[in-house]
């Protein structure tokens, strides 16, 4: 059966994510599926965004902070590996 695109985008709007159990799979497996589905959509991630306000300002600050996080663990891992590379000759 063919759908209009009515149809389509209520399924696309309303419908979250669905994981088909088959016949002879475990539960505890459909359900780790689930929740690998659930995560890729990132479904919890903006709930937990969207559950208080936060300004757009503080919202830059956070993303800075954790740029330079991640560029000092960078920095870390460099040196880290210069060091290796230095001690093996």
């Amino acid at each position: 059966m063919k759908k209009n695109k009515y149809q389509a985008q209520s399924e696309q709007r309303f419908g979250g994510p669905m994981v088909v159990v088959g016949e002879n799979e475990n539960l505890e497996s459909a359900i780790r599926r689930f929740k690998k589905v659930v995560n890729e959509e990132g479904i919890i991630k903006t709930y937990r965004e969207k559950q208080y306000f936060m300004k757009p300002s503080m919202k830059r600050r956070l993303k800075e902070k954790e740029a330079r996080r991640k560029e000092k663990q960078r920095q870390a891992i460099t040196e880290k590996k210069l060091n290796y590379a230095s001690n093996v000759k």
